[in-house]
């Protein structure tokens, strides 16, 4: 049996060491997925239904924020035109950033007439402009 332990080729037991860390190790063994995601979800449903005592919260419509309650209406025209223009030099210093033109999608005539929607075309009037081949072809 001595020869057997000193044959290199025949690997060899390491002794066992006990750690404190190795053990933790062990103990957490790492979940599939789904198991982990169901183990999240148990924590915050509950088994028991309980009878609803209340469909909507009890003041469901916030009261308006009263900024200028007592604005002339040419001062609050002045005030939302310059928060327009801020708006507007805000997408004109992005759209020269990225070296590119803006597009509004929902008034853009290029898309209305080439996806034949009709949408900046046709508003809520009675006149309904018809978008199909023969109408873009003879105008």
């Amino acid at each position: 049996s001595s020869e057997e332990s000193e044959d290199p080729r025949r690997p060899r037991a390491q002794p066992a060491i006990t750690n404190n860390n190795d053990q933790k190790k062990e103990k957490k063994k790492k979940l599939p997925p789904q198991k982990s995601i169901n183990r999240i979800w148990k924590k915050f449903s509950k088994r028991k239904f309980h009878k609803a005592l209340a469909v909507l919260p009890f003041d469901p419509v916030q009261p308006p924020a009263t900024y200028h309650t007592n604005e002339l209406l040419s001062a609050g025209y002045e005030r939302v035109a310059e928060e327009c223009r801020r708006k507007v030099e805000k997408i004109i210093k992005e759209c020269k950033r990225v070296n590119m033109r803006y597009r509004d999608p929902d008034w853009d005539l290029d898309w209305d007439l080439k996806y034949e929607k009709g949408h900046c075309l046709n508003n809520l009037g009675s006149q309904i402009f018809e978008l199909n081949e023969t109408t873009r072809a003879n105008p």
